[in-house]
């Protein structure tokens, strides 16, 4: 899957829920792990990735791992928030879901080994 972007002055953090919002899912909780910019492109105003744990409308509570940026084409032009959602089952390589965060996701029926696996991972990065 590609990125989504849209125009917005929103912070990431409102940006995220109110997306996963428009979606249908109740967010339990989350955590944002903000990048700090490298100066590798001038464009870039903020880089983060949302980690958090969602209500799946059966029941179950899954996670959830959103990368975002925000940029800004030119001085004075407005701000464009791209983003990329994947959930556990997608196997993303990102593990810092907060401990609070991760203490809030359920079993999941007929959970896959990519799910499994991240869920190591993430419980893995928690205990270091």
């Amino acid at each position: 899957m590609g990125w989504t972007s849209f125009y917005s002055e929103d912070s990431l953090e409102l940006v995220v829920l109110k997306e996963v919002g428009a979606w249908g899912y109740d967010v339990m909780g989350h955590n944002m792990v903000r990048e700090t910019h490298n100066g590798t492109d001038p464009k870039d105003i903020e880089n983060a990735v949302a980690y958090l744990a969602v209500r799946h409308p059966k029941g179950y509570v899954f996670g959830l791992v959103v990368l975002l940026n925000k940029r800004r084409e030119f001085p004075g032009g407005r701000d464009e928030v791209y983003y990329k959602e994947m959930d556990e089952s997608q196997g993303p390589n990102y593990y810092n879901m907060s401990e609070e965060v991760f203490s809030l996701l359920t079993d999941i029926p007929d959970q896959g080994e990519y799910s499994k696996e991240w869920r190591e991972k993430v419980k893995s990065n928690i205990n270091k």
